[in-house]
């Protein structure tokens, strides 16, 4: 099918429709700032992903990153690492991500995309539109069994590159932070609650958690943003005059998942060469005790999630 884009004067984005459809560029047009992360191996993931190249990696993690371009994925109907549910092995973030979905319409400011999955009996049933400077994603999950089904879905938007740079800061609706236990994090213990964005160990902290690092500082966060007020996220670029901002469905995803990697992991594939930042809905924290998800599609019935993107132009020094 090959990309598609959908445009208004003040949002553009590209769709990989062969792939998870993934979003893969969200331009702000008067600028021509992306704000979506690209990995530093995106032209070999590129080959990857049309079979240009042989996939390398034998398990499933290698095999999604190895085809990880950046951008925005849909982590259904798993998110993490590899797990066996109900007898089916669900790979790394999940079948949705990587499978090829079918365009039944696409206009300038509307797709319309679905998908069966494999390893659940769920049919999706997607509407991507544009209006304004806002992209909103609707997901309907139809389940075609005779039993109920419950799924991880997260939202997956990553986002770097010029958009990281300079006077940069984060704002959340929630006002909970919890690390993720079984992931290395430079400043913070584990399976701990910490105030949004003010952390009770100060002593550990490097800086606070809502102003990004400068370029040059390694840090790593990886951990689940709870108890929210109201289901929203925002990213503001002071120095280039650009914001994104998030909005979602509170009862499917109560959660939302935080990565940020500024140069600091060491191991393969980063080798300190990433910066980037995800803010991810989920219905699921990252992990321990109470990783389980809350959404469930009763049988023979379905569920519609939506998801909102705003990128905002703002007063800046650029």
């Amino acid at each position: 099918m090959g990309e598609l884009l959908l445009r208004t004067n003040e949002i553009e984005v590209t769709i990989d429709p062969d792939h998870g459809a993934e979003i893969l560029s969200l331009v702000e047009p008067s600028t021509g700032v992306d704000v979506m992360f690209s990995t530093p191996w995106r032209e070999r993931a590129e080959s990857v992903v049309r079979g240009e190249q042989h996939v390398i990696s034998d398990d499933s993690q290698g095999r999604w990153l190895e085809q990880y371009r950046g951008g925005w994925q849909t982590l259904l109907p798993h998110a993490g690492p590899e797990r066996v549910v109900d007898g089916a092995t669900m790979g790394f973030h999940g079948e949705a991500s990587m499978a090829r979905w079918t365009v039944s319409e696409h206009s300038e400011t509307e797709a319309r995309l679905h998908c069966a999955l494999f390893t659940v009996p769920l049919q999706v049933d997607r509407r991507v539109s544009v209006s304004g400077s806002t992209v909103t994603i609707v997901d309907e999950l139809r389940n075609v069994a005779t039993m109920d089904v419950r799924v991880d879905y997260v939202h997956h938007p990553a986002f770097g590159g010029p958009f990281l740079e300079g006077d940069v800061q984060i704002e959340v609706g929630a006002r909970r932070f919890v690390p993720d236990g079984d992931t290395l994090d430079a400043r913070l213990p584990g399976e701990q609650a910490y105030l949004w964005p003010t952390v009770a160990d100060p002593e550990r902290r490097t800086r606070p958690f809502d102003v990004v690092p400068p370029v040059g500082v390694a840090e790593v966060t990886f951990g689940t943003l709870v108890d929210f007020d109201a289901p929203w996220a925002q990213i503001t670029n002071r120095s280039a005059g650009v914001a994104v901002r998030l909005d979602w469905d509170a009862e499917a995803m109560p959660y939302a998942w935080l990565w940020q990697e500024f140069a600091h992991s060491e191991g393969w594939p980063w080798f300190r060469r990433a910066r980037v930042i995800a803010i991810e809905p989920s219905t699921t924290p990252t992990g321990g005790p109470d990783r389980e998800s809350v959404l469930v599609v009763p049988a023979l019935d379905q569920r519609t999630v939506e998801v909102r993107l705003t990128l905002q132009r703002i007063g800046g020094e650029g």
